[in-house]
């Protein structure tokens, strides 16, 4: 009876010993996993917990590819794609590079589906948006806002500069935005026609992995953009033709433009911010002004393009090199094809 007694006394010790170790490894997990949670939930799309640095977070996006990035690549494109890749290896930052034949739908390029800043690229949609408005009856090019100051957003264009109560009207506001990247026009602009039509329009260019309020987007999303402005039917032919003058010879000429020969035609929004330096456009091989170098004109034969170099956490010194260049060996490519 008494070994009964202790035999019972040693299992009931075990037991208890078991449920001591079982709630401590509970508690553990369930502490590192709240930990990791809440880190992510504060700080994935680039926010800053107090006393902390920011905390960046690649999204690799899932899903079905777009419309637009319907033809796969060829061997040679693929090892282009690894050239350009390559390029940035051992950089500060990620990258993302993606390249469209506008009339093929032949695309190349590496982390096309990463999520991003989308800077001043943003704009673009902004842009569009106010013109299908404008189309829709909702507004006028020629409508005036009376500025604030509290509607300035310093940094880039010269609206900042204007006092307040100074009139602008909205085509000032959206040539601004395309030649200086000004940053109260946008501002003032999305506020007009409502956040709302910012973002139908943002399903309408096919930007379906692209968030207005978070300003992300994705290398594969602004090919789609530009794919379908270039193709027509997103805003009328002649409000295209005012966007591709705001969009043209801009303040900002040091990215894509300074990677091709000044002939060529480039419609391209920059984006900048911090570890941001990027840019996003169409490459067009005809003439951009007069003057020489016609033969070299009428010899190439680069279909037009759209070219995306999306970036984050970049130092400034490196991408002013490696951005430019990038497009360098995308020319090159493309006009020895």
């Amino acid at each position: 009876m008494m070994l009964e007694k202790k035999e019972a006394r040693s299992l009931d010790l075990r037991k208890s010993v078991v449920n001591r170790k079982l709630i401590v490894w509970v508690f553990g997990i369930v502490a590192v996993v709240s930990l990791v949670m809440w880190k992510i939930g504060n700080s994935g799309r680039g926010g800053k917990v107090a006393g902390w640095g920011s905390v960046r977070v690649r999204y690799e996006l899932q899903g079905t590819p777009s419309i637009t990035l319907r033809a796969s690549a060829g061997q040679e494109d693929k090892e282009i794609a690894d050239k350009l890749r390559k390029r940035v290896e051992g950089l500060s930052g990620e990258y993302a590079v993606g390249v469209y034949r506008l009339k093929t739908g032949e695309n190349y390029g590496f982390n096309q589906r990463v999520e991003m800043p989308a800077a001043s690229i943003m704009k673009v949609p902004i842009m569009t948006a106010v013109l299908r408005e404008a189309e829709a009856g909702s507004l006028k090019l020629e409508d005036t806002y009376i500025l604030k100051e509290t509607d300035k957003r310093y940094g880039s264009g010269p609206l900042e500069l204007l006092k307040a109560g100074t009139e602008v009207t909205v085509e000032r506001m959206l040539s601004v935005m395309g030649k200086n990247s000004d940053n109260t026009a946008p501002v003032v602009l999305a506020r007009m026609i409502g956040w709302d039509k910012v973002t139908e329009t943002l399903e309408k260019l096919g930007m379906t992995n692209s968030d207005f309020e978070m300003n992300t987007t994705t290398a594969e999303d602004v090919v789609e953009m530009w794919a379908k402005l270039y193709e027509g039917g997103i805003v009328a032919q002649d409000h295209r033709e005012m966007m591709w003058e705001w969009l043209t010879e801009s303040i900002y000429e040091e990215r894509i433009p300074a990677g091709v020969p000044e002939w060529v035609h480039v419609v391209h929004k920059v984006g900048t911010d911090a570890g941001v330096w990027a840019d996003a456009g169409i490459v067009e091989c005809k003439v951009q002004s007069t003057g020489e170098a016609s033969a070299s004109r009428v010899k190439c034969k680069v279909e037009p393009m759209v070219v995306v170099i999306l970036n984050q956490g970049v130092k400034r010194e490196e991408a002013m090199k490696a951005v430019p260049e990038i497009v360098r060996m995308i020319w090159d490519y493309e006009i020895s094809e």
